[in-house]
């Protein structure tokens, strides 16, 4: 439903400025117009060399033991391929 109204509303914005210039600063007031028909999901992306994994899950289970819904994904896996998907303190089945 918020995608058909954001749809709308860009229909109804013109591509180019009247004076036939492209202006980036249109957009930023667009968004304005906008954002309250989003919602984002909260993400933390560990980024670096080492030990991302192991950080990020407990990360994530720190984060589910405080009530928070969590998800986690982590790439190799090390015993089974399920669990590299680890949602709300269980890998995935």
């Amino acid at each position: 439903m918020q995608y058909l109204k954001v749809l709308k509303f860009l229909e109804q914005q013109p591509l180019i400025r009247e004076d036939g210039d492209f202006d980036p600063h249109h957009f930023p007031s667009i968004w304005q117009k906008i954002k309250n028909n989003y919602k984002f999901n909260k993400i933390i992306r560990i980024v670096g060399t080492n030990g991302k994994g192991s950080t990020g899950r407990y990360l994530a289970h720190f984060l589910h033991t405080q009530g928070h819904k969590t998800g986690h994904f982590s790439s190799p896996h090390l015993f089974e391929y399920n669990e590299r998907f680890w949602i709300n303190g269980k890998n995935v089945e």
